[in-house]
C-alpha cells in the first residue's frame, strides 16, 4: 500500500500557521482540569472522542463578556472548534466513557 501525503486544505492549522502547538491529553470520565489561563496564547479545543465540558471566565476588561461565566460541551457528536483568547480562565471535565480525547491547536 502507498501511503500519499494530501496538500493542507484552506484554513487548516499547517497552511495558516505553521508553527503551532498540538498537543493531545486525555481526560477520564468525571476527572477535573482547572483552572488554567494563558496570557498570550491563543487556544483552538476540539474534542475528537468522547465528550468534555468546557467551563469559562473571561477577565478581558475591553470585552463585551467581560467577568462572565460560559459553559459549553463539546463532543464527537456535538463537534466543533472552540477558539479561546488570552485572558480567559478555563476548565473542563470528561463526560464520556474513557477515554475523552483533547486536541489544542495553539500558537
Amino acid at each position: 500500500m502507498k501511503i500519499k501525503k494530501l496538500p493542507p486544505t484552506e484554513g487548516s492549522p499547517e497552511r495558516t500557521a505553521p508553527n503551532m502547538t498540538k498537543t493531545f491529553s486525555f481526560i477520564k470520565k468525571n476527572a477535573i482540569k482547572a483552572w488554567k489561563l494563558h496570557k498570550d496564547m491563543t487556544m483552538n479545543l476540539v474534542v475528537p472522542v468522547g465528550e468534555i465540558k468546557f467551563n469559562f471566565y473571561d477577565l478581558r476588561k475591553d470585552s463585551s463578556t467581560f467577568n462572565q461565566n460560559f459553559q459549553i460541551t463539546v463532543s464527537e457528536k456535538n463537534y466543533s472548534r472552540i477558539t479561546v483568547p488570552p485572558n480567559i480562565w478555563f476548565g473542563f471535565k470528561g463526560l464520556g466513557s474513557y477515554p475523552n480525547l483533547l486536541v489544542n491547536i495553539a500558537n
